[in-house]
């Protein structure tokens, strides 16, 4: 049993210390441009506060480890007893460490509890009734190593580090003023309204038009030291009636649902084209047969909803009796 324990603490230093490694290394190829620290840094207030759990956090996982060691060495020499004093100052070290580490997530946990957000609108200078809708697929969103990364990047600029989301949402809606425009809504959280505007304000966002193609970044970006803070996107696309539309495939990832006529999904929209109506979209090439059948699922699965709710309501009705 002593060497038991005594292994368990040799072995389990080394590991630790490979797996930092091995993450550090792997860092190039999941984050790009920015390094281990770099990453983690984003996540905290601050650097000091970083380096803080980063010891903390290292005093936690090695004091049980020592004192394994510890009992391991007196099972086989047979000491009759350990340093009382030695470990109990471990021990209050080891509470200390982790009081330190929940008072610095509670710090953190608080820069999440005030949410602002930001509204830009601008005119699309498109002459065409048809408008096709793409995206630029960039580099920094590919298959790493270990993990794939789809949601946050980092490169580095002249002006400093900045951080990448693709996080973001696209919506058609009807115009009101009988013109084209595209309205960018940026959100982010802050320990108040005004240090969250802050963060909303330094969100940056681009986007061309070349003759009646909408070309759409697939990130938006914001400066390392704005954190990383919940920070979102989405671009409203609003049109007049009679507008004809065109998804090309890669909008793929940022149209979760689209209100249309036709009841598609999001994804469904894609490589069609879609006519601004005063009732909503509606799909000038589908098939009505693929239109019929996402009806008849739909229908289908509010039915099996409204079966589940009533039984919820009416405990001893027999609906409750065909689920069971």
């Amino acid at each position: 049993l002593g060497v038991a324990l005594i292994l368990v603490g040799v072995i389990t230093i080394p590991a630790l210390i490979f797996g930092l490694y091995m993450a550090n290394n792997s860092v190039g190829e999941i984050f790009y441009d920015g390094s281990l620290m770099d990453i983690m840094s984003t996540a905290v207030n601050s650097v000091l506060q970083l380096n803080i759990s980063l010891v903390l956090g290292s005093l936690i996982i090695l004091i049980p480890i020592l004192l394994l060691v510890m009992l391991g060495i007196r099972i086989l020499t047979r000491k009759s007893r350990i340093n009382t004093v030695f470990v109990i100052v471990l021990v209050v070290i080891w509470f200390a460490s982790i009081s330190g580490v929940i008072t610095i997530v509670a710090d953190n946990s608080l820069d999440f509890s005030t949410r602002s957000s930001m509204t830009e609108q601008e005119p699309l200078m498109i002459e065409s009734d048809t408008i096709i809708i793409k995206t630029i697929n960039s580099d920094y969103y590919t298959y790493g190593k270990f993990i794939n990364n789809e949601s946050i990047s980092m490169r580095e600029t002249e002006s400093g580090s900045e951080l990448l989301f693709n996080e973001m949402d696209f919506d058609i809606q009807e115009s009101r003023t009988g013109n084209s425009e595209l309205r960018i809504k940026k959100y982010a959280r802050g320990k108040s309204r005004s240090k969250a505007l802050k963060r909303v304000k330094a969100i940056n966002y681009s986007y061309t038009v070349e003759d009646n193609q909408l070309i759409l970044n697939d990130y938006f970006s914001t400066p390392a030291e704005s954190k990383m803070r919940d920070q979102e996107l989405k671009a409203i696309l609003f049109i007049p009636v009679g507008t004809v539309i065109y998804f090309e495939e890669n909008m793929n990832d940022f149209i979760r649902h689209i209100d249309n006529i036709n009841d598609y999904w999001g994804y469904q929209m894609l490589n069609h084209y879609w006519i601004m109506t005063e009732d909503g979209l509606e799909c000038l090439d589908c098939n009505d047969s693929i239109s019929s059948v996402i009806n008849t699922d739909k229908l289908e699965f509010k039915k099996r909803k409204s079966i589940i709710f009533d039984s919820k309501i009416h405990p001893f009705s027999s609906n409750k009796l065909l689920l069971v």
